[in-house]
């Protein structure tokens, strides 16, 4: 082999290269400010650092630069004694930001002492995770009471309930229950006969089909003579109809005259006859549990526009009607063919609301058609309560004396 230039050598032999000539020492940054102190008072530490800023390669002959350890320099600052020892003394926790799904709170420690850190100040602040847990429907209730039952007296003193009805939960959630309110109520005094709406969610409408309910006490004079079997009597007010089921039979319901009653007949004047197979017994009791009770349906008797006046409330407007126009009659037959055994009791029978008026339309025309359809009709087709009063007849009693005319089994005779 040959060899070059500066002692090359071809082929397999080493090279020597040429020398590195330049300023390879260790550069090291000027030491920062010293930092801040530690502690405010009683002695603290603070710090300075400096940072290599030129490394010598290896095999350049120059010294490594320092170690970590004299990177940095610490000395003792502000070494005066805290006249109060500056302690926390609570933690003023924030309200959590989300009420479920996760949120943060913010707790600031209050500190009491000499120097102490502000209120603001970083380490006086620290943040935390609340909430947690996955978000979940709401128990939310209704603001208002809704009533869920009727009056559990007819007349006299009784109880209902209400309830605060549950609009949004979570299924699994057991706690999250309606609220129930059981209240007092007084539907009406207790009397011999009363006639009312059973519902206390309905109210009557003119020329609308209802359920009605009829309490009557039955008078101690009334005792069976001879063969014929008991009868109790009901009629209504004129232009007012018993529901008839065909062949002039109709319907009670929700009665307690169990095992007496018999039957339910109406008559060509629309006279509601119950019939008994054994006299009905007499009940004790001033309230409710002297008296019995039966409900039945009853098509309403018309009432014009015009006759409409605003009620007590002025929320809604009731059909005005004079009070001798509106008796409702009970009668007990004493099974003798004499008339003035046939015993009568009257009461004043309840309000008609004015309904929406195509409701109103509608109503109106069905009661008139339904007139019309009758072969033999005793009153004719009224237009209202106030309207061929020649026609009707008066009823009466020691409450409701005859303007004119003579009392005679319930009923003024001219």
């Amino acid at each position: 082999m040959g060899k070059g230039r500066g002692g090359t050598q071809f082929g397999s032999h080493t090279v020597k290269g040429w020398p590195i000539y330049g300023d390879w020492e260790c550069i090291m940054s000027e030491w920062s400010p010293w930092g801040v102190c530690s502690a405010q008072c009683g002695g603290g530490t603070q710090y300075s650092f400096r940072e290599v800023l030129l490394e010598p390669p290896e095999g350049s002959g120059h010294e490594k630069c320092p170690g970590e350890t004299e990177l940095q320099k610490v000395q003792r600052c502000n070494e005066h004694p805290c006249h109060f020892p500056c302690k926390s003394i609570q933690d003023i926790v924030e309200p959590c930001t989300a009420e479920c799904g996760g949120g943060v709170k913010v707790i600031r420690q209050q500190w009491e002492g000499d120097i102490c850190p502000g209120a603001d100040d970083s380490t006086a602040v620290r943040l935390e995770p609340c909430n947690t847990e996955p978000c979940r429907p709401k128990c939310v209730k209704d603001d208002k009471c809704t009533p869920v039952t009727e009056c559990s007296a007819a007349c006299g003193q009784g109880t209902f309930w209400m309830v605060k009805q549950v609009l949004q939960k979570e299924t699994s959630d057991t706690k999250c229950e309606a609220d129930w309110q059981e209240q007092m109520c007084i539907k009406q005094p207790c009397a011999n006969f009363l006639v009312g709406i059973p519902d206390i969610s309905k109210v009557a409408h003119p020329a609308k089909e209802i359920r009605i309910q009829i309490l009557f006490r039955v008078p101690k004079r009334t005792v069976p003579i001879g063969m014929r079997p008991p009868m109790v009597g009901l009629r209504a007010p004129v232009n007012f109809e018993f529901k008839d089921e065909g062949n002039k039979e109709c319907v009670i319901y929700a009665h307690d005259m169990y095992p007496s009653f018999d039957s339910c007949k109406i008559s060509e004047d629309n006279f509601v006859h119950l019939t008994f197979r054994t006299p009905l017994q007499l009940l004790d009791g001033e309230d409710e549990a002297g008296m019995y009770q039966f409900q039945i349906d009853v098509l309403n008797a018309p009432c014009m526009d015009t006759n409409f006046v605003p009620d007590s409330t002025g929320a809604r407007h009731v059909c005005r009607v004079p009070s001798e126009s509106n008796v409702w009659e009970i009668s007990f037959d004493d099974y003798t063919r004499r008339p003035e055994d046939m015993r009568a009791v009257f009461t004043e029978g309840y309000p008609l609301f004015k309904p929406q008026p195509e409701d109103a339309e509608d109503a109106l025309k069905a009661w008139r058609d339904r007139q019309a359809d009758k072969d033999e009709h005793d009153y004719g087709i009224l237009d209202s309560f106030e309207a061929d009063t020649d026609k009707r007849p008066t009823f009466c009693s020691t409450r409701f004396p005859c303007k004119e005319g003579d009392c005679t089994a319930g009923v003024c005779k001219r």
